[in-house]
């Protein structure tokens, strides 16, 4: 959470202020390459179940504002955030990764943004200037995939799902009086989401039962976008 405020007055006043953010962040989940797990299921419970998941929730909270006025006021303000999420679930690939179950074989990636930005500038007086600039710049990575050429075998539901969902509420306003006032408010969002489902396991004779049906491979991505002035 980002609160930036500033304020100008008296007979000459000028304030500055910045806040920059970078943010970096990477979640996994995942079996190596080359590692076996349930190689032999003879003996398994009919309920034997393999889930590799990995999950990203991030909140972000920023607040630019200025407030400028008396004879001569100068305040800007400036928020800059820039986030890099990677969310990614995996099975390793090579013909020596084996995975097993009597029952499902789960492979998840789920991303959540939740992001609320404010920008508000006042001014007043006999020159009053007030500005507010909050820039924020997204790049989301959200991958499930099984390796090439895994061996993989579920006797029931195979699924590979990956899901990335932002919420973006945005908030900017100006307010300006006086003899000369001028005021702004400016809110800049960049944002890049690259959403991957991806199954590549072998089909080979010595994994007849690889990737069975039912088999999902399923990638969403959504963004819920909201701007109020």
């Amino acid at each position: 959470m980002n609160v930036d405020q500033e304020g100008g007055n008296d007979v000459a006043g000028v304030a500055i202020s910045a806040t920059v953010n970078v943010v970096d962040t990477d979640t996994r989940a995942y079996i190596g390459a080359g590692a076996k797990l349930n190689a032999d299921t003879s003996n398994a419970n009919g309920s034997q179940s393999v889930h590799v998941a990995a999950g990203s929730d991030f909140y972000h909270l920023e607040v630019a504002g200025t407030l400028a006025g008396g004879v001569v006021g100068v305040s800007p303000a400036a928020d800059v955030t820039v986030l890099d999420n990677t969310t990614e679930a995996y099975i390793g690939s090579g013909a020596a990764t084996v995975v097993n179950a009597k029952d499902d074989v789960t492979v998840e990636a789920h991303a959540r943004e939740d992001i609320l930005l404010i920008a508000f500038g006042i001014a007043g007086g006999v020159v009053g200037i007030g500005g507010a600039v909050n820039v924020l710049t997204i790049d989301n990575t959200t991958t499930a995939h099984i390796g090439a050429n895994a061996h993989v075998s579920a006797g029931g539901d195979a699924v590979v799902y990956a899901t990335d969902d932002t919420d973006l509420v945005t908030i900017s306003g100006a307010l300006a009086g006086g003899f000369v006032g001028v005021a702004g408010a400016v809110t800049v969002t960049l944002l890049d989401s690259d959403t991957n489902a991806i199954s590549d396991p072998t089909r080979g004779s010595t994994a007849p039962a690889a990737m069975p049906a039912p088999t999902q491979i399923k990638a969403y991505s959504s963004l819920h976008p909201m701007t109020l002035r």
